[in-house]
């Protein structure tokens, strides 16, 4: 690049001047120059491009371009065995013996983009809990990443809790944790305590 540029330039001089040693001599000089910064211009590119450029690619090949392009060589969700079929109140109970109803999701069942649930949770003696922290973590097995839309959850009282927004960006097999937390008496994250968690599965259509 840079060395046919000055060489446009010496050649013009060359024409015009005639030829003599020193003439000859910085000409030698300036297209050696023009070499070099061509080299430094390729290296520079190709620095630029060796790690973003591998991590970009990768990325839009395993998720469509990130538009929420359906990937054809996983299963559609009328072929998805794994997934949950949602109703109106349908509940997980974890190891500890927590249950979480889904009482209402906005849209219903759970769509691509952001989603509204509103939940109910229960310890093992069926007892409503309110009071304690909802940590909501929607991943996708089958692409390996989770979603950059942090769900916000609001203590309604008597056990009910609003989940917004769940975030399902493209479609596909969603698996989405909700991990109960008991907060500490401090802000200090060192003193929460994971009570239970349950794991919802839902295929989104496109």
């Amino acid at each position: 690049m840079y060395q046919a540029i000055i060489g446009r330039v010496l050649w013009h001089l060359h024409a015009s001047w005639g030829s003599s040693f020193v003439l000859d001599e910085i000409l030698a000089i300036a297209y050696l120059v023009g070499v070099v910064m061509s080299v430094y211009y390729i290296k520079s590119y190709m620095r630029l491009w060796s790690v973003p450029g591998m991590i970009a690619v990768s990325l839009l090949a395993s998720c469509g371009e990130g538009d929420g392009e359906v990937d054809d060589s996983l299963p559609s969700c009328e072929e998805d065995t794994r997934d949950d079929e949602f109703v109106v109140g349908i509940e997980k109970t974890g190891e500890a013996g927590f249950t979480l109803a889904i009482l209402d999701s906005l849209p219903a069942p759970p769509a691509k983009g952001d989603n509204q649930w509103s939940v109910e949770l229960r310890d093992a003696s069926g007892t409503l809990m309110p009071g304690y922290a909802l940590e909501v973590a929607p991943f996708m097995p089958d692409h390996g990443h989770g979603t950059g839309v942090t769900a916000i959850v609001t203590d309604d009282g008597d056990g009910a809790y609003t989940i917004n927004p769940v975030n399902f960006f493209m479609p596909g097999y969603w698996e989405t944790t909700i991990t109960v937390v008991d907060e500490g008496p401090t802000d200090s994250e060192d003193d929460d305590i994971d009570i239970d968690s349950m794991v919802f599965k839902f295929c989104v259509e496109g």
